[in-house]
């Protein structure tokens, strides 16, 4: 684990942007860990959550982008700046960020020459947005309407059953009639004096 492996060594974490983009970064106050983004050719966005906390650890982090297209590219460049770094640290630790396997011999091989090395698809101790966010049942229903589109319900009747229906663990009758009121109010629905749905977007 990253976090437990922290010590007065200087730490390297190399991230494999073009397989992995994280959402955010833990906070990294120690000043013996450096970031090393590697971001694809074709890649011309970075979440602004991640550019910021990269901002914040300043020149202890850095983005390194590929010029060239290519089968695992990027890889060899990671694989480059490990071995440029540990010619000139020896004792350094590097932590590879990446759903990528094919790094795995290449750690195997670093760490029978001494080379401390490990692999993660994720920050030891993050989560995915989605895990840590409690959805509004309001949000759930927005969420479930988009994603029928062509078969929503045509009357007040139909949306209250659907609701119901759908989300039966998390509302009750009671329930139903504050959040089509909810609805109408962010201008999701439109229910007219024939109890007629139509939807604002």
């Amino acid at each position: 684990m990253i976090s437990e492996e922290i010590t007065l060594s200087k730490v390297y974490i190399l991230i494999d942007y073009e397989n992995i983009q994280p959402k955010t970064l833990p906070s990294l106050k120690d000043e013996n860990v450096n970031i090393l983004v590697f971001v694809g050719k074709t890649q011309d966005k970075i979440n602004f959550n991640i550019a910021r906390s990269l901002q914040l650890i300043g020149k202890r982090a850095r983005y390194i982008k590929i010029h060239a297209t290519g089968n695992n590219a990027l890889d060899f460049h990671i694989a480059y700046y490990i071995g440029l770094l540990a010619g000139v640290d020896k004792t350094a630790r590097f932590h590879i960020i990446s759903k990528d396997t094919g790094f795995d011999p290449l750690i195997a091989h670093l760490k029978a020459t001494g080379i401390q090395c490990t692999r993660s698809d994720s920050f030891p101790g993050s989560r995915k947005p989605e895990e840590t966010t409690d959805k509004t049942l309001e949000t759930k229903v927005i969420e479930h309407l988009e994603k029928i589109k062509k078969s929503r319900p045509g009357t007040e009747e139909k949306l209250r059953n659907m609701i119901t229906a759908v989300f039966k663990q998390e509302v009750s009758l009671q329930k139903v009639s504050p959040l089509i009121t909810t609805l109408k109010a962010q201008k999701i629905i439109q229910i007219d004096e024939n109890k007629k749905v139509s939807y604002l977007s």
